[in-house]
């Protein structure tokens, strides 16, 4: 099998023509084409978009899920660990990509990898003519609308940073399943695959119109509704995914939300676990930013900063008595506590002015807003009797409650995957903090 252009004369970005369809370079016929599901996905022929299954995106997130397995499978295959030996010059090709250009954080990526640029040139390109994400692409009993209800519930949610690049997603699911975390048939909603991302607004329609599966819903139309919201709510047990990009996972005011609603659902469900886990990569960074303080009182300064209603005023404080240069600034973001009020979602199509916030954003921050938590005293982490806090500060001290204790956990010498536990049960597990360490999760 081969393309029709050679990988080495291929420009990232531009549209070209393999067997009368349409993709978006690099194109390598097999890995990112039709012929890539063997038949085991048949095209999309509904034209009436209530009929699509992602019309129930909304309504039932918890059907839209991904077996563990065959979500390594597929990334081992697009990658080309497995498969052609092609694959592998076709995933360096695709980093190069600069398609999102309104976008700085996408731009400041370089010649990085991220999923930003996976779904644009394996996602995207898989799917289009599926009219479905790869999540039901890889389970052939799911075929419309009326065919979600009747799918099992997923089990597990994922959640990720799209500047990050997806091996370290891989090598991070790999994990898992030694920890035996998750299992290899565990249903994971993993947002990438779960959703039909070939319906977006940042192709300009007068020059890329046919790139679009018009019968389908668009992103906007799946996402309105807070399907994130239902399914972090859901699932008995929720992951965040700390990887090496380079931008914090905090920064990102949906993976906030997602992890703030998982930890109200463990203080009202004692079986529901979410477990925080990282990279290597993401553990270098840890080492080398802690490594900068006084491990003595490194603990307590963070905790009376993450405390603070206005956060970034309190780490700029922090920061300024190291004398860090702008490298080591940029370095140190790693533990900066997240700051939920300030943190930003990506809108499907940027403002038209800066200043005011987009549909996605003003939706999660009403979303947030309505977050409730016990309040806890900074020193030992514990819930003070009878105080709540609520909106972002709730949001935050959810966060922040255990970000530290799981970076202190890889400072410690421990494996990166902690397990947050209510605040009943916190008396049983480590002295003073509020995580399970790897061999209990």
């Amino acid at each position: 099998m081969a393309s029709t252009t050679p990988l080495n004369e291929q420009i990232p970005g531009t549209v070209i023509t393999v067997d009368n369809r349409k993709y978006t370079t690099p194109v390598f016929q097999g890995i990112n084409t039709n012929e890539f599901w063997h038949g085991s996905c048949q095209d999309y022929t509904l034209t009436d978009k209530a009929e699509n299954p992602h019309a129930r995106a909304g309504e039932m997130p918890q059907k839209f899920w991904i077996e563990a397995g065959a979500l390594i499978l597929f990334l081992r295959s697009c990658m080309g660990l497995d498969g052609p030996k092609d694959g592998k010059e076709l995933y360096e090709l695709a980093s190069q990509d600069r398609w999102y250009s309104y976008d700085q954080t996408f731009q400041s990526n370089g010649n990085k990898m991220s999923w930003y640029k996976f779904n644009r040139t394996y996602t995207e390109n898989l799917t289009r003519y599926k009219g479905k994400g790869v999540s039901f692409c890889t389970r052939g009993n799911i075929t419309d609308a009326g065919s979600v209800p009747h799918a099992k519930d997923a089990s597990c949610m994922i959640s990720y940073m799209y500047d990050s690049d997806p091996k370290e997603t891989l090598d991070v699911l790999v994990k898992l399943l030694k920890e035996k975390v998750i299992a290899e048939d565990e249903r994971i909603f993993f947002c990438s695959f779960a959703n039909f991302q070939v319906n977006h607004n940042k192709f300009p329609t007068e020059s890329h119109g046919d790139l679009y599966c018009r019968d389908a819903p668009t992103v906007s139309d799946q996402v309105q509704e807070n399907p994130f919201a239902k399914i972090a709510g859901f699932v008995d047990k929720f992951v965040i995914m700390h990887t090496g990009g380079e931008t914090d996972i905090y920064s990102r005011k949906w993976c906030c939300f997602e992890l703030s609603k998982a930890m109200e659902k463990v203080e009202k469900d004692d079986n529901t676990k979410m477990i925080m886990v990282g990279s290597e990569a993401y553990r270098e960074k840890v080492v080398a930013a802690i490594s900068r303080f006084d491990p003595n009182s490194f603990q307590r300064e963070y905790d009376a900063a993450a405390n603070e209603e206005d956060i970034p005023r309190a780490w700029k404080d922090l920061m300024e008595p190291l004398n860090l240069s702008p490298e080591e600034l940029t370095l140190m973001q790693v533990l900066a506590p997240a700051d939920t009020k300030n943190s930003i979602a990506q809108e499907n199509q940027p403002p038209e002015n800066p200043r005011v916030k987009g549909p996605i954003n003003a939706m999660l921050d009403e979303s947030i807003e309505s977050i409730v938590a016990g309040k806890l005293d900074p020193r030992t982490q514990m819930a003070i009797p009878g105080e709540v806090v609520e909106g972002f500060l709730a949001a935050n001290l959810l966060i922040n409650s255990i970000r530290m204790r799981y970076q202190a956990s890889i400072l410690t010498g421990g494996s990166g995957l902690v397990q947050y536990v209510s605040s009943a049960n916190r008396p049983n597990a480590i002295p003073g903090g509020n995580v399970i360490f790897a061999g209990d999760v």
